[in-house]
C-alpha cells in the first residue's frame, strides 16, 4: 500500500500541482475549504469516534477551515502568479553587472509526509497539507492512532492533494526528494529522524508554549479576565492537548496568587475528555512537583495547575507534559520575563496580555513567535510554505536570469520600437520593452516654483548661502520629488489608451543630487507582466531609471501600473 501511495504522490498528484502557479494552487485551497465545510458533519462524527468532545471537535474543524481560507487569501496577496518564487533583488557579482546572482524557490519533486500531532488533528492536518499544496507538493498523512478516524474522514475530502497511510512504515520508503513534516514530542522526533536516510525533516516540537501577563494589567480588569480565560481554554480544550497551549504562565510577582486563584476558581467543576497518555501525564506532574506545588487538579487525569514560587528552577522549562498542565510562576522585571520565555528552548510560540512596549520588545528578543492577546484569530503564516520549497541560486548573465524568471533584470537587453510601451495593450507588451525620453534641463526656476507649490522650502532647495555650508551637498539641489515628477512628464503619453491606472511606486531611491542646470534622461523598461485572470487588465511593473547628463543614475524606482488587454468598448 505504501509503495502505491508514494508512487501516486510522486508521479500523478505532485506533477499536477507543480504545473500550477501559486495563485492557481490558492484557488485549489479555497475549493478545498468549501469541500471540508461541506463535510463538517461527517468530520464531527469522526472526531466523536476518536473520543473528542463535541465542543472541541467543532473548534478543531472550524479552525482548520479558517486556516485554509486564510492561507489561500494570504498566498493570493503575497505570492506571485507563477511557479517560481523569485527573491526581490539580484546581486551583481562583478563590476560591470554582466554576472548576477538570483535566489529562486521552486516546488519539491517528492511528497511531503505529515506525521500529525495528537491535539487538533483536523487543524494541524489542514495546516500542513495546505502549506504543502501551495508549495506544489502532494501530501501523505500518517495520523496518530488516537485521531485516525478524524484524519481518514478529512483526507477523503482531499483527493488529488493528500492520501493517508496507517503506520510509520512509509518512512522507510522515502527518498532524498521527499520531506517529512513532524509535530509532536522531541523524543518521537528523534525516533523519526533515526528512520530517515538523507530525507529532510521539518519539526514542530514546541510543547512548552508560554503565556505572559504584562505589568500594565491589573486584577479584576477585562484584560486580566481575558488572560485567565485563555489559560483555562488551553487547559481544557481538547483535553488540554492542543499543540500550541501554554504550559508556562509568567505573571508579575504581585499578581501570582491572584492569577492562581482566578484560574483555580474557573477550573472548578470543569470536566475534560480523557487524556491519551495518562501515564506520561503522571510522570510529568511528578517531575514538576520538584519545582512547584499542585494547587488544582488530578495528576492522573487533568487539568493540573501548579504554582512555582521560584521560576529559576529548571523543571517547568524542561518537562513536557503533552497534556492539560500549566505552571504559573512570577517574573520580577520585563527582562526577567523575557529570560524565562527563552528558557523553554522548544517553545516556538506563545501569547501575551500586555500593551507595555518594553515587555513586547523583551519577548521579541527572547525569540519565537507570539501573539498579543485581544486581537482576534492570528492570520496563517506562509513560513511552512517556504519551508517546503526548494531554494537555490542561479548565477548567470542578466538575460539568462530573465529568461528563467520571466522578469527584466538590470543589465539585461532592452528593446525600443516606434510604438511607446505605454501605448501597447497587454498582449502586445513584452518584458524588456523600453522607452527613453529626454533630456530635460532642470532650472533654478523649476526648483523655486516647486517649493512654492508644495510648501517645501527646506534650505537645501531655497537658501543658497545655507546650502553652500552643507558638508554633503555644498549648494542648492532640486527636490527629489521634483525629479520624480519631471521624469513622469518625460515618459507619460497624454492620450487615453492602455494605461488604466498608476497605483504606486516601490523601491524609490534618490541616488545622487540634481542641481539646477543638470539635464535628465529617463529610461522606462517593462520589468514584469502579470495578467489578472477574469479581468480586462493586468499588472505591469516598470523599472524607471533617471540619469543626468553624465549618465549617472540620480533616481531609480519601480512604477506599478494596470494595463488594459484591449481597447475600451
Amino acid at each position: 500500500m505504501e509503495h502505491e501511495v508514494l508512487r501516486r504522490g510522486r508521479e500523478v498528484d505532485g506533477p499536477a500541482l507543480r504545473s500550477k502557479t501559486f495563485h492557481e494552487r490558492a484557488d485549489l485551497l479555497s475549493d478545498l475549504a468549501v469541500r471540508v465545510r461541506s463535510a463538517r458533519a461527517d468530520l464531527l462524527a469522526a472526531c466523536a469516534e476518536d473520543g473528542v468532545a463535541p465542543a472541541d471537535a467543532a473548534h478543531d474543524v472550524d479552525a482548520g477551515i479558517a486556516e485554509v481560507r486564510g492561507l489561500a487569501n494570504r498566498a493570493k496577496r503575497e505570492l506571485p502568479d507563477d511557479v517560481v518564487l523569485v527573491a526581490a533583488e539580484t546581486t551583481p557579482l562583478n563590476r560591470g553587472g554582466s554576472l548576477v546572482a538570483q535566489r529562486l524557490s521552486t516546488s519539491p519533486t517528492g511528497v511531503v509526509v505529515h506525521v500529525t500531532a495528537l491535539g487538533l488533528p483536523v487543524w494541524s492536518t489542514l495546516r500542513g497539507v495546505g502549506a504543502a499544496l501551495l508549495a506544489g507538493a502532494a501530501s501523505v498523512v500518517k495520523p496518530s492512532r488516537h485521531t485516525a478516524a478524524a484524519t481518514r474522514a478529512l483526507v477523503s475530502c482531499l483527493d488529488g492533494v493528500a492520501q493517508v497511510v496507517p503506520d510509520a512504515a512509509v518512512l522507510d520508503l522515502l527518498t532524498p526528494g521527499d520531506t517529512v513534516s513532524f509535530s509532536g514530542s522531541p523524543e518521537t522526533a528523534r525516533r523519526v529522524r533515526d528512520r530517515l536516510d538523507q530525507v529532510p525533516l521539518l519539526t514542530d516540537t514546541g510543547s512548552l508554549g508560554w503565556a505572559v501577563l504584562g505589568p500594565d494589567v491589573e486584577a479584576g480588569t477585562p484584560a486580566f479576565d481575558r488572560f485567565v480565560a485563555r489559560l483555562v481554554a488551553d487547559l481544557t480544550g481538547h483535553a488540554g492537548q492542543r499543540p500550541l497551549a501554554a504550559r508556562r504562565a509568567m505573571v508579575p510577582a504581585a499578581l501570582l496568587d491572584h492569577v492562581v486563584d482566578a484560574v483555580r476558581d474557573a477550573l472548578a467543576g470543569v470536566e475534560v475528555g480523557p487524556v491519551a497518555r495518562p501515564d506520561r501525564l503522571l510522570r510529568a506532574v511528578k517531575s514538576l512537583r520538584d519545582a512547584a506545588e499542585v494547587v488544582f487538579g488530578d495528576p492522573g487525569r487533568g487539568p493540573v495547575l501548579l504554582r512555582a514560587a521560584d521560576p529559576e528552577l529548571p523543571e517547568p522549562h524542561t518537562v513536557e507534559a503533552f497534556g492539560p498542565v500549566c505552571t504559573v510562576m512570577p517574573w520580577s522585571s520585563v527582562a526577567h520575563a523575557g529570560s524565562l520565555v527563552s528558557r523553554g528552548d522548544r517553545a516556538i510560540t506563545g501569547w501575551a496580555a500586555t500593551s507595555d512596549p518594553d515587555l513586547l520588545r523583551a519577548l521579541v528578543l527572547a525569540g519565537g513567535r507570539f501573539t498579543q492577546l485581544g486581537h482576534g484569530r492570528e492570520a496563517p503564516a506562509l513560513d511552512p510554505v517556504l519551508g517546503f520549497l526548494r531554494t537555490g541560486e542561479l548565477r548567470a548573465d542578466p538575460d539568462a536570469v530573465g529568461a528563467v524568471t520571466g522578469r527584466w533584470v538590470p543589465g539585461g537587453a532592452r528593446r525600443t520600437s516606434e510604438v511607446h510601451p505605454l501605448r501597447k495593450y497587454l498582449p502586445e507588451l513584452r518584458v524588456g520593452d523600453t522607452a527613453v525620453a529626454g533630456p530635460r534641463v532642470v532650472t533654478a526656476e523649476d526648483v523655486r516654483r516647486f517649493a512654492d507649490l508644495t510648501g517645501d522650502h527646506y534650505y537645501l532647495h531655497t537658501d543658497e548661502e545655507a546650502a553652500a555650508r552643507n558638508p554633503v551637498y555644498r549648494g542648492i539641489i532640486a527636490h527629489g520629488y521634483l525629479v520624480v515628477s519631471l521624469a513622469a512628464g518625460l515618459f507619460i503619453t497624454p492620450e487615453q489608451g492602455p494605461v488604466v491606472a498608476n497605483y504606486g511606486m516601490e523601491r524609490l531611491r534618490f541616488l545622487a543630487p540634481v542641481r539646477p542646470g543638470d539635464a535628465l534622461t529617463v529610461t522606462l523598461t517593462a520589468q514584469r507582466i502579470t495578467p489578472r485572470p477574469n479581468a480586462e487588465y493586468g499588472e505591469v511593473r516598470w523599472d524607471v531609471d533617471v540619469a543626468n547628463q553624465d549618465g549617472t543614475s540620480v533616481v531609480r524606482y519601480e512604477l506599478l501600473t494596470l494595463i488594459a488587454d484591449r481597447p475600451a468598448g
